[in-house]
């Protein structure tokens, strides 16, 4: 049987994926949408359950759609579980070896009132509770490990803490809820992560008579014995066993030279007392009164990787049979990726009884704080949505809607783009004509070096330039725009195959010029052309990304022109950049009576109804329009809308269909819920979460 994981890592970028796809260049579009006004079957008491089948993810949400709204990059962020930090729990700490790690509260958000910090738990003072909470202010300095501004922290408790990253508060309120918050990036504290470091060595189990420690004090009489910068004598309780203080370190903690430490190569009896014997001299010397520790040297083994290499000793418990409380860290080390560690005795005459089983803790990739994202498991993101009134005049603020959801890359229909002649940009229309039904796109260009050569027919373009290297810049499937601006020739197709000095296009080149200017063309939007109209073209199944002051080209015609304005179902403004959308049916016309929210409406032939929906609103403004949902069949202009329950009419004399192709895109999310009434004095936000 084969056993398989999906890691953490992978979801962590699939959903990374999702973000960075709205900022590319060819943008995925996201948008949020109400949608039905109408009660439930079963009434709105119980919203229903959403049945995972075409027919009710996408057939029925777009038929009762009412309007969306786009999500751009601040509406998206990556999220993690919530751990806010509570005074006296127990958190777990940061372990490599843990397979649950990702399911258990290894970090902590801290209230700070403008800001919320998060810190991940390295250490946890062997499961002890956590009573002070990390603090930029109140953390302490510990050896090398907590010096100054490095973001290590370690509290009075024990814990000991890295910040990670702090969120304003205002956007970490617009995204968190009860069980998740967000996560984000800080630069300085990735650039300040060791790769490969091992900040903590857990006591696994704690082992028994360690006896070569010793602490104290230093007098004059024992520094430097015999003038010996590498002898000093310790304490006259220590053992006098030659080499029981081998294998040892003596850390300086206070006074002159505190936070040297150096490693002890020997202990012997002279000049009437126990002297440490040092590998080598201490860079700034103690003196009387500096205080020191001598501990057993934990010995940390790698693979050859590492390029720092990691030192620790064994805080002893005195209390509790010489057995090892902590190891303390004094260089992290760098590099490592594999390591093992054992807490090392003196020479001769120190008998563990039994020995302590201690496990280096490695760093994620790149170390601690280099991706808050993957470090902390972010495999979930938020769309928030914000509904904001009537979004100045573009979606309706009349009755309510049931349910919300999420689409992705829908296309526009009805859109006219007005286009200004590339050759003459004060002159309105194209150079060339579009044609009906080709696709036209709209991209961005990159010009190359050389210029080049084409000739009519034929499907190359040759370099001018002998040291072009088109290969270097341009791969197969690619776009390549080419110009003749002085004949006032345009071309653009995909790159079929080519090598440094020349290029092959799946089509054959309108036009023969010694002259060409050579583009990358990166592909922003496309659509189909519907009609041909004074001064531009009216196209459907257009991408929500396109721009004015950008070229667009006919894929078949080559016609090509620089969008100057766009209108959609014949409003401008907010909609050159399709931040909104409508999707309700409009039928125009003079109204008899008042119409009711929600109720059936039919067209007759005066035998039988030949088109049904139902009635989100009517809005008087001059003439007054209806929007309608779940049509059925073909209201005609000339006919009469009726009302089934308050009997009024409206004759229609124009209608617009929804603003997005039918179908387009992709509903990625649905919720149904209890319903929510539309004002023009308040804004709905919508925070949904998606998993992976």
């Amino acid at each position: 049987m084969v056993e398989t994981l999906v890691t953490n890592r992978f979801k962590t970028f699939a959903i990374r994926q999702i973000q960075e796809s709205i900022t590319e260049p060819a943008n995925t579009v996201f948008y949020g949408f109400a949608s039905k006004h109408t009660p439930y079957t079963a009434g709105d008491s119980v919203p229903p359950a959403i049945g995972n089948s075409p027919k009710e993810t996408k057939l029925d949400p777009y038929r009762s759609m009412l309007f969306g709204k786009k999500l751009e990059n601040s509406n998206v962020k990556l999220m993690v579980p919530r751990v806010n930090w509570t005074a006296n729990t127990v958190y777990d700490m940061y372990d490599h070896r843990d397979t649950s790690l990702f399911s258990k509260d290894f970090y902590v958000s801290v209230d700070a009132g403008s800001q919320y910090h998060v810190y991940k738990c390295l250490y946890n003072a062997n499961g002890a509770v956590s009573s002070e909470e990390p603090s930029f202010n109140e953390s302490v300095a510990e050896a090398a490990l907590y010096a100054n501004n490095d973001q290590y922290y370690e509290t009075s408790d024990g814990y000991q803490w890295r910040y990670m990253y702090s969120v304003d508060d205002v956007t970490f309120e617009k995204f968190a809820t009860t069980n998740w918050m967000p996560v984000v990036a800080n630069t300085s504290v990735e650039s300040a992560a060791t790769d490969g470091a091992i900040d903590v060595i857990k006591v696994d189990s704690s082992g028994a008579n360690y006896n070569n420690y010793d602490s104290g004090e230093f007098d004059e009489s024992q520094l430097k014995v015999g003038g010996d910068s590498t002898l000093y004598h310790i304490s006259s309780s220590a053992n006098t066993t030659e080499g029981f203080y081998g294998n040892t370190i003596l850390h300086i903690t206070g006074g002159d030279g505190a936070g040297e430490y150096k490693r002890v190569a020997n202990s012997y009896i002279t000049a009437g007392a126990v002297a440490v014997k040092l590998e080598s001299a201490f860079t700034t010397e103690p003196t009387a009164g500096s205080t020191y520790e001598l501990s057993p040297e934990v010995k940390v083994t790698g693979d050859g990787t590492e390029t720092i290499n990691c030192v620790a000793r064994a805080v002893i418990n005195s209390t509790s049979s010489n057995s090892v409380h902590q190891v303390e860290i004094i260089e992290r080390g760098e590099k490592y990726v594999f390591a093992t560690a054992e807490i090392l005795t003196g020479s001769t005459g120190n008998t563990v009884i039994t020995a302590a089983n201690v496990a280096p803790i490695i760093s994620p990739i790149g170390g601690h704080g280099a991706d808050p994202f993957e470090e902390l498991g972010a495999t979930s993101i938020s769309f928030v949505t914000e509904f904001a009134n009537n979004e100045g005049g573009y979606i309706s603020t009349d009755n309510d809607y049931r349910q919300f959801g999420i689409i992705q890359d829908p296309k526009f229909s009805n859109v006219v783009i007005y286009t200004n002649k590339v050759s003459n940009d004060l002159l309105v229309g194209s150079d060339g004509t579009f044609v009906e039904d080709e696709t036209w796109y709209q991209f961005k260009k990159i010009k190359l070096y050389s210029q080049g050569t084409t000739i009519a027919s034929a499907n190359t373009i040759e370099a001018n330039e002998s040291d072009t290297v088109y290969d270097e810049f341009i791969n197969i499937g690619d776009y390549v725009y080419i110009t003749d601006t002085a004949n006032n020739d345009h071309f653009i197709s995909q790159v079929n195959s080519l090598d440094a000095n020349t290029i092959t296009l799946d089509e054959s080149v309108t036009f023969s010029s010694g002259n060409v200017s050579v583009y990358i063309a990166t592909l922003t939007a496309n659509g189909t052309v519907n009609t041909v109209e004074s001064g531009g073209i009216r196209a459907d199944n257009v991408s929500a990304m396109i721009n004015t002051d950008r070229l667009i080209i006919g894929a078949t015609s080559k016609a090509i022109g620089t969008v100057s304005d766009i209108e959609l179902n014949n409003t401008y403004s907010n909609t050159a950049t399709f931040a909104t959308f409508t999707q309700m049916k409009q039928y125009v016309g003079s109204v008899v009576g008042t119409f009711i929210e929600d109720e059936f409406v039919y067209q007759s032939n005066g035998t039988a109804n030949v088109a049904t929906g139902y009635l989100h609103s009517a809005v008087t403004a001059g003439d007054t329009t209806v929007y309608l949902t779940e049509t059925e069949g073909v209201f005609t202009v000339g006919g009469v809308i009726t009302g089934n329950t308050s009997g009024a009419t409206l004759t229609i004399s124009d209608k617009y269909n929804g603003e997005l192709e039918p179908n387009s895109g992709d509903i990625v999310y649905l919720q149904n819920d209890v319903p929510i009434s539309r004002a023009n004095t308040q804004t709905e936000t919508i925070k949904v979460i998606l998993e992976l």
